[in-house]
C-alpha cells in the first residue's frame, strides 16, 4: 500500500511555543528567586542605605573586607572562609560542643538589587516624562536584567556553638557585601571574641610569629647544668690574691 500524496507530512513542532515555553519558565524561575532571596536584597538595601538598619543588630555585626581579609577571615579571589574563635557563637562564653565545620552557598544580590532600582525608577522618570504608566514593565526589566547576571559564593565557616536561641534563629548568619561579607552572631559579647580573635591571628599572621611550647622545668634544669644559663658569662673561679711563684735557681755546672 502506497501513502497519498495528498497526505500531509507531519510538521516540526513551531518555535513560537518553544520559545513562549521558555519565557514563561524564566519568568518563573525569576520570581522564584527575589522571593527566597528577599532578606538578602533588603540587607544589601540597608548596607546601601544604613539608616534603614536596627540599632539593635549592629551591635552584634562585624564587616569583612577584602582588603583586610588576613587572620580568621581568609578570601582567595573567589570564595571566603571564615574560623570563629573557641567559644559559642550564640553566648560568647565558652563552647563545650564540637567543632561545627559547613559550606554555605550565598548569593550574590548584587545584580539582582541594581536591576530592581534602575527598573522602578527608569521606568518612573519615563512615565513622568512621557506621561505613561511605564514603571511596572520597566521594574520587569531591571529584575529580568539582575536575575540574568545572578551569582553565587561559597563560604566556609568554622565555628562552635553551645546554646541555641528562643526563636530557634540560626547564627552564625553571614550575607555578601559589595566588598566583603557581613557577619552577625547571636550576642554583642561573641562579637567581641571573635573581634579579639581576629586581631591575634592578624598579628601572628603580619609577624611571622610561630608559638613554641615551653620546655619543663626539669629540662630546663638539666640543660643548665650541663651548658650553663643560656647567655650568661663563663664562671671563673674565685680569687684569693695575687700568688707568687717561686724563685727559680739555676745552678751553675
Amino acid at each position: 500500500m502506497t501513502q497519498s500524496a495528498d497526505q500531509p507530512e507531519p510538521s516540526a513542532t513551531p518555535a513560537a511555543p518553544n520559545a513562549l515555553q521558555r519565557a514563561v519558565r524564566f519568568v518563573r524561575d525569576m520570581m522564584r528567586y527575589y522571593g527566597a532571596n528577599r532578606g538578602e536584597i533588603w540587607q544589601y538595601a540597608i548596607e546601601v542605605t544604613p539608616i534603614l538598619e536596627r540599632t539593635g543588630d549592629r551591635a552584634r555585626e562585624i564587616r569583612i573586607t577584602k582588603d583586610d581579609a588576613v587572620g580568621a577571615a581568609a578570601f582567595d579571589g573567589q570564595n571566603w572562609r571564615l574560623t570563629f574563635p573557641d567559644c559559642c557563637v550564640v553566648t560568647g562564653e565558652r563552647a563545650d560542643g564540637p567543632w561545627i565545620e559547613q559550606e554555605e552557598t550565598l548569593p550574590n544580590v548584587a545584580w539582582p538589587f541594581w536591576g530592581i532600582v534602575a527598573g522602578f525608577f527608569g521606568g518612573l522618570v519615563l512615565g513622568l516624562i512621557f506621561r505613561i504608566w511605564l514603571w511596572p514593565i520597566f521594574l520587569l526589566i531591571g529584575m529580568a536584567v539582575g536575575f540574568a547576571h545572578r551569582q553565587t559564593r561559597t563560604v566556609h565557616l568554622k565555628f562552635r556553638k553551645s546554646k541555641t536561641t528562643d526563636d530557634d534563629e540560626e547564627f552564625p548568619q553571614v550575607w555578601l557585601l559589595p566588598d566583603g561579607l557581613l557577619v552577625r552572631l547571636g550576642s554583642s559579647n561573641a562579637k567581641k571574641a571573635f573581634v579579639q580573635h581576629r586581631v591575634d591571628r592578624q598579628e601572628a599572621d603580619r609577624s611571622g610569629a610561630v608559638t613554641i611550647a615551653p620546655r619543663r622545668e626539669a629540662e630546663t634544669l638539666k640543660l643548665d647544668e650541663i651548658h650553663g644559663p643560656k647567655d650568661s658569662e663563663p664562671t671563673l673561679p674565685p680569687s684569693t690574691g695575687r700568688q707568687e711563684l717561686p724563685p727559680i735557681s739555676l745552678d751553675d755546672e
